[in-house]
């Protein structure tokens, strides 16, 4: 049980800390805070997981090959960015611990203690779950039927394409916790935690100044107030957020979606006397691929949010290389819509 513990802070918090380091370094201080960090890097392996994924679901090669596989370039890659991104650690802005930040703890820590002790289940886990599970079991990549456990004949094109099932089934082998456990109890906590990251990361940005740094855990508060009270409907990203965390639909439109808005709001906030910072041309492409992961929608939303937004920000600026650039960083996405649009 202790090992699995360990194991899962590894899996879902250090490792993803590790990896976001340097990428965070591309970008201007005023913007980086821990929060960033662990953001980008939570992107970065999943966007990384799909990459290798792809291959492996293509030319059959089993489920077991594609986890250890992904472990040793995970850790590798977590460890060189550690090295490579050292400076990120003296550069970062520290929270401002004033009273409404501990609010904000307060307002998370009730949030995931409510989504673990209502132990809210979802219809979708009858997919989600299932194919981890089925993943996990006959090593193999989207080869079972998760309804009925036969094989299936051909590929399911709609949803072998992202890889989030089988993410989470690597999580469960690195950890040795079941699918149905790490969804629902560490995966989805950490899930709610980048969420918060986020948010705080984007009241950074929004108030850069000195003098509005106040409202930062004000914004922050207030997002926490609309999560908990935005249970309108079954379809609101808020719903999406505390009752169906861990899929992949939550995530696309909770943290994909929001960190690539995020990315946006700190191009067009770079003091126009700079060019728009490298880093956050490489995390609107990470976002974008890790979209992906998450479903293959997110092959639409991410490219044409970025390619859209920056070419606002780049007249804005008068900086028209940037609207290039974005489109450079979305071709992995759009190119993974290509493929799905081929095999539908």
């Amino acid at each position: 049980m202790i090992l699995s513990v360990l194991l899962t802070i590894v899996w879902l918090l250090l490792i993803p800390f590790g990896l976001g380091t340097w990428v965070t370094s591309l970008f201007s201080r005023k913007f980086i805070t821990p929060g960033l960090i662990l953001l980008n890097g939570y992107l970065s392996m999943t966007a990384l997981f799909e990459v290798l994924f792809l291959p492996f679901l293509k030319f059959g090669w089993s489920f077991n090959a594609l986890a250890l596989v992904f472990a040793i370039i995970s850790g590798v890659l977590a460890l060189v960015s550690l090295i490579m991104g050292g400076t990120t650690f003296s550069s970062m802005e520290k929270p401002k611990f004033d009273f409404l930040f501990f609010v904000f703890l307060i307002l998370t820590g009730f949030q995931i203690f409510m989504r673990v002790y209502q132990k809210v289940y979802d219809g979708d886990d009858a997919f989600f779950i299932a194919t981890a599970t089925t993943s996990l079991q006959s090593n193999t990549l989207f080869r079972i039927n998760p309804y009925s456990g036969y094989e299936m004949g051909s590929l399911d094109v709609r949803h072998a394409l992202a890889s989030s099932p089988v993410y989470l089934a690597f999580l469960s082998k690195m950890t040795g916790l079941h699918p149905l456990i790490m969804a629902h109890i560490p995966y989805g906590i950490v899930l709610i935690v980048i969420y918060y990251c986020m948010i705080y990361s984007a009241g950074h940005t929004l108030f850069d100044d000195e003098k509005d740094s106040k409202y930062i855990s004000v914004f922050a508060c207030m997002a926490c107030v609309f999560t908990i009270c935005g249970n309108i409907s079954s379809s609101v990203p808020q719903t999406f957020m505390l009752m169906r965390t861990w899929q992949g639909k939550a995530v696309l439109a909770n943290i994909c979606i929001p960190a690539a808005f995020l990315y946006l709001i700190m191009a067009a906030k770079t003091v126009k006397e700079d060019k728009i910072p490298l880093g956050i041309y490489v995390m609107l492409g990470i976002a974008g691929l890790s979209a992906t992961a998450m479903t293959t929608s997110g092959a639409v939303f991410i490219p044409a949010l970025a390619v859209g937004g920056m070419l606002v920000i780049s007249i804005v600026r008068k900086e028209y290389w940037a609207i290039l650039k974005t489109f450079v960083s979305q071709i992995p996405a759009i190119a993974v819509g290509v493929v799905y649009l081929l095999l539908k």
